[in-house]
């Protein structure tokens, strides 16, 4: 920004830039250098600006703050079974008589498999 005085002129610049030894010359000043710019997780230096944000796992709260998503909270966390939400993240179990076959899904476990499940007659995976 220009400032026009008697017999002379001035600069200035707008928030978020800073003026140079020239007298003239604006430069963006990162906030992101000072204390993180007040973010809570990340920040991010934009031209004359800047923003927050929240790594995986975390929904932004208000400009600065991050708060824990419950990924449970949406179709179950996709788990076939049980979802267990955990800060900045969450985990898949699966009920007694299952296992887990991936992160989300679960399987039947064949007792009758192993020495005919204990029986001493037939046994029946239910």
């Amino acid at each position: 920004v220009c400032n026009n005085e008697m017999g002379t002129f001035s600069c200035s610049c707008t928030t978020g830039y800073e003026l140079q030894p020239d007298g003239i010359t604006c430069t963006d000043i990162n906030e992101c250098n000072s204390n993180n710019g007040g973010c809570n997780q990340t920040c991010i230096n934009e031209d004359g600006s800047y923003r927050c944000t929240c790594e995986f796992g975390y929904t932004k709260d208000g400009f600065y703050g991050c708060s824990d998503s419950n990924e449970c909270s949406t179709l179950n966390g996709f788990c076939q079974h049980t979802c267990n939400n955990n800060v900045g993240s969450y985990t898949c179990s699966c009920e007694t008589g299952y296992t887990t076959s991936d992160i989300y899904a679960c399987l039947d476990v064949d007792e009758c498999s192993e020495s005919n499940g204990g029986c001493q007659h037939t046994c029946a995976n239910s």
